[in-house]
C-alpha cells in the first residue's frame, strides 16, 4: 500500500492514519527487504514532513535466500524509534525430481500390475532359462550374457602323461623253472615245473648246485627249458591330473538381459513395470554367492560364465619294468666246462643241449627294461566354482 501523503489538519492525518491500519505515532512495521537476493516487489521512501525513515518492502523468495534486517524510521514527532526488524529465515527449495532418498514403496506399485520395487544393491535384468531366445525389446543393446549354473564335474578331470621319478630294480632271484620233453608225448609248451621248482641264486652271481637237473630217462638234449625271473620292484612315478571341460556339464544354460536404459525398463525411481515375452522374467541379480533379497524375488540361480577348478595328481601310478636274463648251465662244480646258455625270459625255448646232464648254474640277470608308468587311478576335480560368479533372484 503506497502513503503518498498526509494533508490538512491533523485530526484529518488521524484518520487517514487509523484507515490505512498505522499507529498513530509513525507508519506501521512492514516487511523487511529480501537480503537474499529475490525479486523485490516495492521499495518507496515517504516522508512525513519530519524526516521520518524509510520503509523497506518485503522481497519475495527465490530458491534460496535470507532474509535482511530492516528497521523502522522514527516516528511521527521525531523522537521515537521505529521498531527493529528481525533478520529473515533460510529457506531451500528441492530440485525437480530429486532423490530424496526415501525408496519409491507405492501401494500402487504391485506384481499384481507387473511392478516390482527393485532392492538396493541389485540391478534388475530380464532372465531365461534358455540360451535360445534373443533378448527382448528394451533389453537388446548390449550383448547377451550366456550363464550356467550347477557344474558337473565328475568327468572334468583325466590323467596326463606318467613322469617316472626313480627307476625299478631287478631282483637277483629265485628264478622260476619248467620244462618239456620234445618227444611226441611231451610237447615243447614248457609245462611242467622243474625239481627243484627254482634256482634261488643265492648268494647272487656265484657257481650253484640248487637247479632241476632233468628228469630220467631224458636228458637234457631232449628238453625244452623256461626261465621265469623275479618281477622289478620299487621305481617311483606320477602323473598329473589334466583338465577336461568337454566332459563338465551343468544343471542349466541361462541368459541375461541388462536394461537398455531405465526408460526402456518401465522403470520410475527404485519401481520398475518391464514389458517381457513369456520365456522372460524380471529378476534382480547382484555380485558373488548371497541370498535373494525376499519376495518377491525368492528363486535363486547361483550362476557364472564356466565352471574353474583344479584337478589331483592321478592315484595308483605304478611303475612297470621287465626283468630279463641269462640261465649259464654246467657240467662241473666250478662252472667252468660246457656251459649252456639258455635265456631267463619267461618263454619256452628248445634247449639244444649238448651235454645229456648238468649240474651246476650261474645266474646273469640284465637291467631292467621297457620301463614305464602303468596309471590305473584317476584324477578328481577340487575347488570347483563359477567364473564370474553372481547370484540372480527371480519371482515364483
Amino acid at each position: 500500500m503506497r502513503i503518498l501523503a498526509c494533508l490538512g489538519a491533523a485530526s484529518v492525518c488521524a484518520l487517514l492514519a487509523s484507515a490505512c491500519g498505522l499507529d498513530t505515532g509513525g507508519l506501521a512495521d512492514v516487511p523487511a527487504d529480501d537480503g537474499g537476493g529475490g525479486s523485490t516487489l516495492d521499495h518507496t521512501a515517504s516522508s512525513d514532513g519530519n524526516g521520518s525513515g524509510d520503509d523497506t518492502s518485503a522481497g519475495q523468495d527465490g530458491g534460496s535466500g535470507t532474509d535482511g534486517p530492516g528497521s523502522d524510521g522514527p516516528g511521527k514527532d521525531g523522537t521515537t524509534p521505529g521498531d527493529s526488524g528481525s533478520a529473515g529465515d533460510t529457506y531451500v527449495a528441492p530440485e525437480v525430481g530429486a532423490d530424496t532418498g526415501v525408496p519409491e514403496t507405492s501401494t500402487g506399485c504391485t506384481t499384481g500390475n507387473g511392478c516390482y520395487v527393485i532392492p538396493s544393491g541389485w540391478t534388475l535384468v530380464a532372465f531365461a532359462g534358455t540360451q535360445s531366445n534373443a533378448c527382448p525389446t528394451g533389453f537388446a543393446t548390449a550383448p547377451p550374457a550366456n550363464l550356467v549354473e550347477g557344474p558337473n564335474t565328475s568327468n572334468g578331470c583325466a590323467c596326463g602323461q606318467c613322469a617316472l621319478s626313480q627307476p625299478p630294480a631287478c631282483p637277483d632271484g629265485p628264478i622260476q623253472d619248467y620244462y618239456s620233453s620234445t618227444q611226441p608225448f611231451g610237447g615243447s609248451n614248457c609245462g611242467n615245473q622243474g625239481m627243484p621248482s627254482q634256482n634261488n641264486n643265492s648268494p647272487a652271481g656265484q657257481c650253484l648246485s640248487d637247479m632241476y637237473t632233468g628228469p630220467n630217462p631224458f636228458t637234457y638234449k631232449s628238453l625244452s627249458l623256461k626261465y621265469i625271473p623275479p618281477a622289478a620292484t620299487g621305481g617311483t612315478c606320477s602323473a598329473p591330473g589334466v583338465t577336461n571341460t568337454a566332459g563338465v556339464t551343468y544343471a542349466a544354460h541361462d541368459r541375461a538381459c541388462t536394461a537398455d536404459s531405465n526408460a526402456s525398463a518401465g522403470c520410475t525411481g527404485n519401481q520398475c513395470t518391464p514389458t517381457l515375452p513369456p520365456t522372460y522374467k524380471p529378476c534382480v541379480v547382484s555380485a558373488g554367492q548371497v541370498a535373494c533379497p525376499g519376495a518377491p524375488f525368492t528363486v535363486q540361480h547361483v550362476v557364472g560364465t564356466a565352471a574353474t577348478y583344479t584337478c589331483s595328481v592321478c592315484g595308483n601310478c605304478a611303475v612297470t619294468a621287465d626283468c630279463t636274463g641269462t640261465m649259464k648251465l654246467f657240467t662241473n662244480g666250478g662252472c667252468t666246462q660246457n656251459e649252456l646258455d639258455v635265456a631267463a625270459d619267461g618263454q619256452c625255448h628248445v634247449a639244444n643241449a649238448p651235454q645229456d646232464s648238468y649240474s651246476n648254474y650261474e645266474y646273469q640277470k640284465a637291467p631292467p627294461s621297457n620301463v614305464g608308468c602303468n596309471v590305473t587311478g584317476s584324477s578328481s576335480a577340487q575347488g570347483v566354482s563359477l567364473a564370474g560368479e553372481e547370484t540372480i533372484c527371480c519371482p515364483p
